[in-house]
């Protein structure tokens, strides 16, 4: 495999739950500025508060900025699925038609994940469009961002001397400016640059521009005014970056000392920052260090779209380390799912590209029919270029409903394998849980508590009861209702309601693999639920697809 495979890890994951906030929520919290500073330490926080404000109905963030705070706070969880989504919905308000900063914000951040699942001409047009309102309003910051954006599509497609010739204008114009945001923008382009020259193999110069990133990085330090957590966050993916150059290098104590550098960030500490360092514990040999960071990203991955880069990313380089520790059947076995996500990777790519070449072919056909009505042709040939383009357009309305409804069903198909794997997971975690409390029964009494209160839950099927809540589980288990909402934030990281609704959800899922002959009706009420509506709309919600569609695709693999 390419080394670019590899790089590819530096960027995913994404987070089960939201972290609720306990008590009444400070106004002075639920600002935008507020918000915007928190988002790089801790957007999982952000969300929770966006959740409060929607319920609150907060004057000061009309919903399209929250929709926006979203797109941002996801974007730095690497879940790129939600923040398109966000953004989408944030560019689809009324009042972007009155607020084109707000407008470009969304352009820039659509253009940027639409490149991200490869398409490439929807993330041209959304740039082009983002980066003349950047202009209108002289927002330099904006303006080098669409441009970076511009370089990653440049690199993406293949054109590497273009993705070289944007960051170079992003960097030697602008590295002198004592602009934060403008800094930052260089920095970032500085870290694109760094990945790309170690793709190339060109290590000497990845190291040098890392020194350059490094002194860039001091600069907005010493300045002030970037959101806290930013230049640590920064730091840590160039002391990455030189890790692993210099170890190919063969710059042993320079790798080392990199290494150290990372991990003394606190990014460099954190579940997702560990990926980062992920091609110096490679190059370096240190395999089980490497599957230790690994090991709960596998849990936060399979909860969404596996069909990424990244998951593939992951998946390949633990077979690298597992293979460097001599357990070959494992590596193979990683290798071959590796693959599988590839092949997936690929067919979606095709469908999109497909999707591009029917958009064009009608284009055409549109013009060659107003060329052909501008010439005073007889009757009959007017009469068959019009018939032609009408079975054109047919040909291409039916080609595109073919591709939709493929999509729909390779949708369905996934969804439908990743909640069977995320019910057996569940069913191992829930085992392993009780395991732990038999194992370890002293000196954990909170754990011992919880997993005592999951097993009377789950055992006597509590959560089918008729609205049964938080109140109902601290009356069944003999707590307080603070100790189980504390107990449930803790060892489920969420909500005593989200909790209880996933239980349902899940215990549907067995439902309907027991009981093919039930109606779905019947499902939703053994599962607790009092009306089809509600029962829809949560199992939608949890997987993505409806449970109608989960039993097709499961009677189709039995």
């Amino acid at each position: 495999m390419k080394r670019h495979i590899i790089i590819s890890l530096l960027a995913f994951l994404a987070v089960f739950a939201t972290i609720s906030a306990a008590g009444q929520t400070p106004d002075s919290t639920l600002t935008e500025r507020a918000l915007k500073r928190m988002i790089v330490e801790n957007p999982e926080r952000v969300i929770s508060l966006l959740d409060s404000a929607e319920t609150t109905d907060v004057a000061a963030l009309p919903q399209y900025r929250i929709d926006l705070l979203r797109a941002l706070a996801y974007n730095e969880l690497h879940m790129f699925s939600l923040k398109n989504r966000y953004a989408r919905k944030a560019l689809e308000s009324d009042s972007m038609a009155t607020n084109p900063t707000a407008r470009l914000q969304a352009l820039i951040m659509l253009a940027k994940s639409e490149a991200f699942y490869s398409n490439y001409s929807a993330s041209i047009a959304l740039a082009e469009e983002a980066i003349g309102i950047a202009r209108d309003l002289g927002n330099k910051p904006a303006e080098l961002d669409i441009l970076h954006a511009m370089a990653n599509n440049a690199f993406d497609i293949g054109d590497r001397k273009a993705g070289y010739r944007f960051l170079h204008d992003i960097i030697e114009g602008n590295i002198d400016s004592d602009n934060v945001r403008v800094l930052a923008n260089v920095s970032s382009a500085l870290g694109t640059k760094i990945i790309q020259l170690y793709t190339d193999d060109r290590f000497d110069d990845a190291l040098a521009e890392s020194d350059r990133r490094l002194a860039v990085i001091d600069r907005i330090d010493k300045i002030g005014g970037a959101p806290k957590g930013f230049t640590d966050q920064q730091r840590a993916y160039t002391y990455a970056r030189i890790a692993s150059s210099a170890a190919i290098a063969g710059n042993n104590d320079k790798a080392d000392k990199a290494y150290d550098d990372f991990r003394s960030t606190d990014y460099g500490r954190t579940t997702y920052g560990k990926a980062f360092i992920t091609d110096y514990l490679l190059n370096a040999g240190k395999y089980r260090e490497l599957l230790a960071n690994a090991a709960p990203l596998y849990e936060i991955m399979v909860q969404y779209d596996t069909i990424n880069p990244d998951y593939h990313s992951l998946l390949y380089c633990t077979a690298k380390a597992y293979a460097g520790l001599g357990d070959t059947r494992m590596a193979y076995d990683l290798a071959q799912r590796a693959a599988v996500i590839n092949d997936s990777i690929y067919a979606r790519e095709k469908d999109s590209r497909a999707q591009e070449l029917a958009i064009m072919f009608q284009l055409n056909e549109k013009e060659l029919m107003l060329e052909r009505s501008n010439v005073k042709l007889q009757k009959r040939r007017v009469l068959l270029t019009a018939a032609a383009g009408v079975t054109a357009i047919i040909l291409i309305i039916l080609v595109v409903l073919l591709v939709k409804y493929r999509n729909i069903l390779q949708h369905n198909r996934i969804a439908a394998r990743q909640i069977d794997e995320l019910l057996a997971q569940k069913e191992q975690l829930y085992q392993s849980r009780l395991q732990s409390t038999d194992d370890n029964s002293k000196g954990h009494d909170d754990y011992n508590e919880f997993v005592a209160m999951e097993k009377l839950i789950v055992e006597k099927q509590l959560f089918t009861r008729a609205n049964f809540n938080r109140d109902s589980i601290a009356e069944e288990c003999g707590l307080s209702r603070n100790r189980v909402v504390m107990l449930i934030q803790q060892y489920a990281n969420t909500t005593p309601g989200d909790y209880i609704n996933k239980l349902k959800i899940l215990h549907s899922v067995k439902m309907i693999n027991m009981h093919p002959d039930w109606t779905i009706d019947a499902i939703a009420e053994a599962s607790g639920y009092t009306n089809r509506s509600t029962y829809y709309q949560n199992f939608y919600k949890v997987f993505g697809i409806t449970p109608a569609q989960y039993r097709k695709q499961a009677d189709h693999h039995q």
